[in-house]
Order: C-alpha cells, then structure tokens, then sequence
C-alpha cells in the first residue's frame, strides 16, 4: 500500500498540533502515513508564545479553555494537575507548561501512530526551497538533504515585529533588542537600567513583567511607546456568558447589504449599551465574546476600503479589547504604573541616536509636543508584520506570486487562520502545499496565541493524494479552481477566546 506523505514547515504550536492530528487522522483512518516536521531549533510545540522560560508569562486564555484536541475540550486541564494538583479551569497557568503540554501531546501521537506503522520524522534544518514535481513536491533543507512529499503544510509562524526607526536610527544597534520572543531576551538588563519598549500590546507587557518579576528591585523606568498608549483589557473573573447576537447580526446585514464600518460602529456601540434581560447593565466583555462568532460573516460584508478603513482606524481599539491580560498581570502593570516605574506615552516616534551606553529618542504627541526619551535599552514590540510572514524565508519566491501577497493584505486580512493555496514555483496555486498564516492582519487576532480553537484551525489534511481538490476544504478548492492564478484564503473565523 502506497505510504501517504506530509511535510510540516514549522515547529510551533501550529506546526505541531498539525503534524499532531495528521498522526491522528492516519490512525483513525487506517492511512500508511510518514509525517516530517522540519524546524531550525529542533524543537516542536513551542514557537513565539510557548517557547518563553519566564514562569510569569501567563495564559491569555483559562486552562478549562485550553486543548490541543477536539474531543477532550479538558485535555490541557487534566494534564496540567499531574503537574500543578490543585489547577483549575479558572486559573491562568503559565505558558511555558502549555508548550510542554504540546509537545508531550504530539510525542504520544507519534508512539501511537508507530503502533499502527506510521512514522514521525523531527528534522533540526531550514526549508530552503520547495519544489514541483510530476509526482508530488519537493523539499528542500539547509543541511543539503531534501525529501519527496505528497503535501506540505507552511507553519513559520510569526513574523518579527517591524522595525518602525529603520530608517530614522543612528549609531550602533547594540542595544536594540529586535526579536521579544527569544527566550530570555531582556534577561541580561541590570534593574538600574532605564528600557524603552516600542508598543503596548501583549508583547510589550510581557516584556514589562520580565524586566520586573522575581522581586527585582528595579529603579529605572520602563517606557512604553506606542502610537495610542492603550493596554490590553483584563479578563473578568467570573467569565461572563457570552451574548446572542445571531438575531441582530441578521438584522444588521438585511438592513445593509453592503456593510460600511461607520454603520458597523453604531450598531456595536448600541449592543455595548443596551441592559442585560434583566435590567443591570451588561459587562462589554459579554458583548465582544458574542461577537466572535460572527467577525467573519461581518468581514466578508466590508469591501477592499471599508476594510482599509478598520485596519487604519479601529484595529487597535479591537485588539485592546479582543486580545485580554490574566487578572494577575493586569493588576501587577497597573501597580507598576502606580508606582511610576511604569510610563506609557501616546506619541509617533521621530528618531533615535545611539551610542555604546544608551539611546535618545525624541517622539511627538498628538498635541504636537515634542518629548525626549533616554533608555540604555529599546526593545521592539511594535507588532507582527502585516506582509506574509513567509516574505521573509529564502524559498518563498518559489513558493508564492507577488499576487498573492497584494490581495492577502486587504481581501483575506479577515482570517489567516485557514490552510491555503500557494505557489510553487510557477503562479498556478499547488493544491497540495497549504499556509498557515498566522498574522496577516485579522480583524479577530492570531491564531498562534488561542491554541483551544486548534480543532478547528488545524483541519488535517486529507491523506487522498488523488483527486488533488479533495485535500483542501471545500470552500478554498471552489475559489482556487474558479481563479487558477490567484490564491484562496477561506474567510472563517478561528481565533477563540
């Protein structure tokens, strides 16, 4: 019996759970079935979110919502007591020990899929190219091996933040930190050091608890900088029920075939407003819960402008609001901006010089004020870039159109969060060799970081190598074959709480 193939580009946690459920599907299915992960550190399961060492980096998510499988939505929470006994679905566990669990869950796989004969290949190398051939595909590694494939799932993950002083930075780069994901990359900053973060998001407060936990006794400051100053919201605890919005949402698109984001705006703003059944006022969280199921429906009613529009006006407001702090984080930042030890500034930053102690640099408010910021550290957390994040990789001229890239900006910004067609070599979309992207621009956030939806993100593929449509899900296979030249990004949703 012929022996399906599937090479997994990526060790993250998309990575991961994907090479993990097509263990699973081979199993389930009685399919011959050789999965191999290609990943340049050699580990799987880890990736931006889950590979920090830092215990006071925590879930955004509670642990009774988090599970790499479909069918024990527990899963994470029951493993979780062997190691912290009295952990509840409530609690807020630490990243590191999720990034355990993945790979723990995807080893188990693999040893149950070598019962059944199938094999799990870890390869510690680089895709440098992939390649069409009269059979299959072809990949290709930095080690100067290469392997035959029948498909090929590209899981790189998130791309580095952008560099927003690239071109306003003077003197030595020595003390700019670019990467905040690398595992204990601000360890090495003294407490008596001034630091200077880029951004407010997520990234940037896990930055500000790295530079302050373990009882540091810090007495520099820390500086965020960011264009608005908005921190991520907390989660309430307890978690308030999500409300039904179906009946409205309904009502709102009758009203308005072709949905405009100022109408999208008033209509949001009165749910947010309006009591709960029985009279007390509704928690906005409850609101933007229930929403969630509905952004990609809503997405899919904006053309290429309105979209533009959210992007550029209310995709920050959103993501302050979507994308939420653990109670305890949140309470430890406002402590520190109590104290003053935390200073956040609402400004568009103008340059930078740098010598071998330290950096100045000089932002502007909105009010036109002009302010000067002396930092011996900057670290980057201004955000993914919104460009694919396999720009960046040495095979992704082979592998993708520039067509492509334009329209993903704008038309799939909606949700980057399904497998997708790609080039591979030539502009005809290769049904065979998927995307997960991550990080385009969605108006509901990025997949890597709600690793509880991966049953529904991570839909294994198909091990039917013949008809090649069968191995995408239906609505992709019906948009590629109807645009041959142009990529498909299905428009769904897949980013949970």
């Amino acid at each position: 019996m012929q022996v399906f193939t599937a090479c997994v580009i990526g060790g993250g946690f998309s990575g991961a759970s994907t090479a993990m459920h097509l263990l699973d599907a081979a199993r389930t299915q009685g399919v011959p079935m050789h999965v191999q992960l290609i990943d340049a550190q050699g580990s799987a399961g880890t990736g931006a979110a889950y590979g920090t060492i830092d215990a006071s980096h925590l879930l955004n998510v509670p642990a009774g919502n988090m599970s790499a499988r479909p069918d024990a939505p527990l899963h994470f929470l029951e493993w979780s007591k062997a190691h912290l006994p009295h952990a509840t679905a409530a609690d807020f566990l630490p990243r590191m020990l999720f990034g355990r669990y993945v790979r723990e869950s995807l080893a188990h796989a693999a040893s149950e899929a070598a019962v059944c004969g199938n094999q799990f290949t870890m390869h510690r190398a680089q895709a440098t190219a992939i390649e069409r051939t009269a059979t299959g595909l072809i990949v290709r590694m930095s080690d100067g091996s290469s392997m035959n494939t029948d498909s090929v799932v590209i899981a790189t993950g998130t791309p580095l933040p952008r560099d927003p002083l690239q071109h306003a930075w003077t003197g030595p780069r020595d003390r700019w930190i670019g990467d905040p994901w690398r595992p204990a990359s601000v360890a090495h900053i003294r407490p008596d050091e001034p630091v200077a973060i880029i951004g407010s998001s997520l990234t940037a407060v896990d930055v500000a608890l790295s530079l302050t936990h373990d009882g540091a006794q810090r007495t520099a400051p820390i500086w965020m900088l960011s264009r608005n100053g908005w921190l991520p919201r907390a989660h309430l605890v307890p978690r308030p029920a999500p409300v039904d919005l179906t009946a409205s949402v309904q009502s709102l698109l009758a009203a308005q075939p072709h949905l405009h984001m100022s109408r999208l705006a008033r209509w949001l703003r009165d749910r947010l407003r309006e009591p709960a059944p029985d009279g007390t006022p509704r928690d906005w969280r409850s609101v933007i819960d229930g929403l969630r199921t509905h952004t990609a429906t809503l997405w899919r009613r904006l053309d290429t402008a309105e979209r533009a529009r959210f992007l550029r006006h209310a995709r920050a407001m959103w993501d302050v609001h979507r994308h939420r702090t653990a109670p305890a984080v949140h309470a430890h930042i406002e402590r520190l901006e109590r104290e003053g030890m935390l200073r956040r500034l609402p400004c568009r930053l103008l340059d930078a010089s740098a010598t071998d102690t330290g950096i100045t640099l000089h932002a502007r408010t909105r009010d036109g004020i002009e302010h000067t910021i002396r930092a011996n550290w900057v670290v980057n957390c201004s955000g993914p870039r919104r460009t694919a994040p396999h720009a960046r990789t040495p095979w992704s001229p082979r592998c993708c159109a520039p067509a492509w890239r334009r329209k993903m900006r704008l038309a799939s910004a909606s949700n980057p969060t399904r497998m997708a067609a790609c080039w591979a070599r030539t502009d005809n979309p290769h049904p065979a060799c998927w995307w997960l992207a991550p990080c385009a621009a969605p108006p509901c956030g990025r997949a890597p970081r709600c690793p509880n939806c991966a049953h529904r993100l991570l839909r294994p593929p198909r091990p039917l190598p013949t008809p090649p449509w069968h191995t995408l899900p239906a609505d992709i296979a019906q948009t590629a074959q109807a645009e041959p030249t142009k990529a498909s990004v299905g428009h769904q949703s897949r980013r949970c709480a």
